[in-house]
């Protein structure tokens, strides 16, 4: 996490690292005295004043993150009863990093307002190697990097597995790079071995690839139903075990979908389009989209459009690492349009049920919705 402070105070941090450094602040009061000797150290290194403000700086890191306190979440329901369908925006103006950085800067005790995931080995991210030994990387590791790795020719397969509620970042062999959404499970060589006449890897879950171009090596992305193939490209596979579509969100280049079970069946899309696989019925289709619908989670932001209310679930669940239990039968007919970029659950909770006229109830990781 040095890195990232260090990349901060140069001005070189997007919004996901800051946002990454804001969660890693509220672990630890240890790792809020780090960050404030690092501004220490950097601005003794590049100040000609032996006045160090650290507290001032300390301010303009939580200015920097609260910028985006004016954020909104929009929320949409559709009513498929009616010609038009009403919508409904709401407009939230959250509070929490404000109130949040105040505690977290003055604060005697480790206390935040936030649902506290479990720390046990099903909440860390691991990587089990090829002779079955299994790695905790733990949370405050960001990236994985096999980029230039050894010229060894033997084919050694890794599996990294990330769980609900984390993104993770790894660059293969080839220097191509993958972002593992949450609740993910990816399977991939070491090193792409000169024998083998695919770059070849195995996707639970969702991941985008952002792939090397190499026209002799075609890379391949193997989900249960689906098979990617490309040369070099930009491009979103969603394959949750628990959903009735995979689908391939194309960004830049060109992709092949094609059916595991029937290579006949296979449609080569463009960007800007989605090739979409019904698992129940085996068809394949293709459609225009906006692609950030399908990418905006790599910077923390879920989006959702005409979704049914038991996808927009799990896609919470999955991303907050929280188990959401519906008991209102009516909310379950509801579609939603919409977007939200606030990391506090409990603020979107509370616009949903303001909106949609729900209780709920929350116990730590655990959500019901009342009737």
């Amino acid at each position: 996490m040095k890195l990232t402070i260090k990349k901060y105070l140069k001005g070189e941090t997007n919004e996901l690292e800051e946002k990454e450094l804001y969660d890693w602040l509220q672990k630890d009061d240890h790792n809020i005295q780090v960050f404030k000797k690092e501004i220490s150290d950097y601005m003794l290194r590049d100040s000609r004043s032996e006045i160090v403000d650290v507290q001032e700086a300390f301010e303009e890191f939580k200015a920097s993150v609260t910028k985006r306190d004016h954020e909104k979440i929009v929320v949409f329901p559709y009513k498929k009863l009616y010609k038009y369908a009403a919508a409904i925006v709401i407009l939230v103006t959250s509070t929490y990093f404000i109130t949040d950085f105040k505690n977290l800067i003055n604060r005697d005790s480790n206390q935040f307002s936030k649902i506290k995931l479990a720390d046990n080995f099903e909440d860390q991210i691991t990587l089990t190697r090829n002779d079955g030994s299994i790695q905790v990387l733990g949370k405050d590791k960001e990236e994985l990097s096999y980029f230039d790795s050894s010229s060894d020719e033997l084919l050694a397969y890794n599996e990294i597995k990330v769980p609900k509620g984390q993104v993770f970042k790894l660059v293969l062999s080839d220097s191509t790079i993958v972002w593992l959404n949450a609740d993910t499970q990816l399977k991939y060589p070491k090193k792409f071995i000169n024998s083998l006449k695919t770059r070849t890897v195995e996707l639970e879950g969702e991941a985008f690839f952002d792939v090397a171009h190499n026209k002799n090596k075609p890379f391949m992305v193997i989900t249960k139903g689906v098979h990617v193939e490309v040369l070099g490209t930009k491009f979103n596979v969603s394959s949750y075990a628990n959903e009735k579509f995979i689908n391939t969100t194309l960004v830049e280049g060109s992709v092949n979908a094609i059916d595991a079970n029937n290579a006949n069946n296979s449609i080569v899309i463009k960007p800007g389009f989605q090739a979409s696989f019904q698992k129940e019925i085996m068809d394949m289709t293709s459609k225009k989209v906006n692609t950030l619908d399908y990418t905006s989670w790599m910077e923390k932001v879920i989006t959702f459009n005409d979704t049914p209310f038991e996808n927009l679930i799990a896609t919470i669940e999955r991303t907050y690492n929280v188990q959401i239990i519906n008991e209102n039968e009516q909310i379950k007919n509801e579609r939603f349009t919409g977007e939200f970029d606030i990391e506090n659950i409990e603020t979107i909770f509370k616009a949903l049920s303001s909106n949609f006229y729900f209780e709920y109830e929350i116990n730590n990781n655990k959500i019901t919705i009342k009737n």
